[in-house]
C-alpha cells in the first residue's frame, strides 16, 4: 500500500541541512527541530500563529479514532 496525499494550495521546503525531528519509526528525538521552511498557502507566507484546519476521513488515517 502506498499513501499518497495531495494538499491543495500549501507549499512548503525541507531543509535536509537541519537535524531530523523523528526518527524512521516516527518517533520525535528532538522536540527543537525544524526542517520545513517557507511553508505557504495560496502562495502567501503563514505565520507561526496562524491556524489551518485539514480535513480528512477515518478511511485513511483510522488510527485518529483511538485519540
Amino acid at each position: 500500500r502506498t499513501d499518497f496525499y495531495i494538499f491543495d494550495g500549501i507549499s512548503y521546503e525541507i531543509d535536509i541541512t537541519q537535524e531530523p525531528r523523528y526518527n524512521s519509526e516516527g518517533k520525535i528525538i528532538n522536540y527543537a527541530a525544524h526542517r520545513i521552511k517557507n511553508l505557504k498557502y495560496n502562495k502567501k507566507s503563514i505565520s507561526d500563529t496562524q491556524e489551518i484546519i485539514i480535513v480528512m476521513d477515518s478511511f485513511f488515517f483510522p488510527e485518529i479514532l483511538k485519540i
